[in-house]
């Protein structure tokens, strides 16, 4: 049976407990990461603008290129997903290899379909394991974003479905690690528990291809909108 590991989030951690691992943002405005144990590499995950100004984006113009009014086009083709291989390289060199790269899906409106994508992924995934045989790598399903073209191309259970059946058929080692809070957002669940049971007996299907999930709280200040990561 398996059992959670705790991985550390900013400050945000259970008090008293371990964490097995520690999230380093590894987005696209970063300057440098300072891990200091274990850590899960949080990659660019598309959400507003960014200024393309990490000093390890040196020689990325097709990542620099690649953007919607300053808001990331992840995964355009395969010599983005190269180009991403060696951000990630010189991101992480001089420090000791990410355990878990995290990645993030690319938008419909120029990645319609899950095959697609997953092609010009395995250019990646050829590069990373070279660089690092033993590292994990997972995609998170996305929601929300300030991009207004279209949705993220995994984000519903029928996506994660489809990811999990094509992970299966083509051999690549990619995972899922299960938001819970954004796939509630995206199908509006709530707070009903029939609902919720609905949703959890659609994920046990493809479960053995999930080696992780988000799951967070939310609070109000001063009547403000409900923020996350609480």
């Amino acid at each position: 049976m398996g059992k959670f590991i705790l991985v550390k989030y900013g400050n945000k951690y259970i008090g008293g407990k371990e964490p097995a691992l520690e999230e380093i943002a590894g987005h696209f405005d970063i300057k440098d990461i300072q891990p200091r144990f274990n850590y899960s590499l949080h990659t660019e995950y598309s959400y507003s603008k960014r200024k393309f100004d990490s000093p390890h984006l040196k020689d990325c113009n097709e990542i620099k290129k690649a953007n919607y009014n300053g808001i990331p086009m992840l995964w355009l083709n395969e010599n983005w997903a190269k180009e991403f291989a060696k951000f990630i390289k010189n991101l992480t060199s001089g420090h000791f290899y990410p355990a878990v790269i995290e990645i993030h899906p690319p938008y419909i409106n120029y990645s319609e379909t899950v095959d697609k994508f997953l092609n010009i992924y395995r250019v990646f995934e050829e590069k990373i394991v070279e660089l690092f045989p033993e590292v994990k790598i997972v995609i998170e399903n996305r929601f929300n974003t300030m991009y207004n073209k279209s949705s993220f191309l995994i984000s519903k259970i029928d996506d994660l479905k489809k990811l999990a059946e094509l992970i299966e058929t083509n051999d690549i080692k990619l995972r899922i690690v299960l938001d819970i809070p954004q796939l509630f957002s995206v199908h509006n669940i709530g707070l009903e528990e029939s609902r919720i049971i609905r949703v959890f007996e659609e994920i046990k299907k493809f479960r053995k291809y999930i080696s992780g999930i988000h799951i967070w709280g939310k609070i109000k200040n001063q009547g403000k909108r409900a923020a996350a990561h609480y």
